[in-house]
């Protein structure tokens, strides 16, 4: 389970590693979304209350380029034209999905200047987050009930700014 920044970081250098052994030989950019974005707002914007909402047993990506293919074959699960599905050794499921399925906020998510870079650096993929306008725009529309409350965590951080 994703817990905080601290096991999300570990996980995606944990990703990073699996990418490698599997083979994937083309950098991907890859957009952090769903649960897990909240972490990595806790640690970019100072917000250690972001850190104590709920966990997430997986970790979605967006992924901005043709790369997805690529991720697809060194995991050994094809590209459906939806996005990649699988579950790295330690039992972290990942989602990886192309943007062919586009919207207005798909749009915007995947738009350079709507996005953050991610503190830290990986060899297989670049990483980036939603600025939080964005993200919550996303969470509006989604409108699950998780998501829901993951927009009250976000909103009262925030305003507290």
């Amino acid at each position: 389970m994703i817990k905080n920044y601290d096991t999300l970081l570990k996980e995606l250098k944990n990703l990073d590693i699996y990418l490698k052994e599997c083979g994937l030989n083309k950098r991907a950019e890859l957009i952090l979304i769903g649960g897990t974005v909240k972490f990595a707002y806790a640690k970019i914007f100072e917000k250690e209350e972001l850190n104590n909402t709920r966990e997430t047993p997986d970790i979605d990506f967006l992924c901005l380029g043709d790369e997805i293919v690529d991720i697809g074959e060194a995991v050994g699960k094809p590209f459906d034209y939806i996005g990649v599905y699988f579950e790295m050794p330690n039992g972290i499921k990942i989602d990886v999905l192309g943007t062919l399925s586009r919207d207005e906020i798909c749009d915007l998510l995947t738009k350079k200047e709507n996005l953050i870079e991610f503190p830290e650096k990986f060899e297989s993929f670049r990483l980036y987050v939603p600025k939080v306008e964005i993200y919550m725009l996303e969470k509006e529309r989604l409108g699950r009930n998780k998501d829901s409350k993951d927009l009250e965590f976000l909103k009262k951080a925030f305003s507290q700014s």
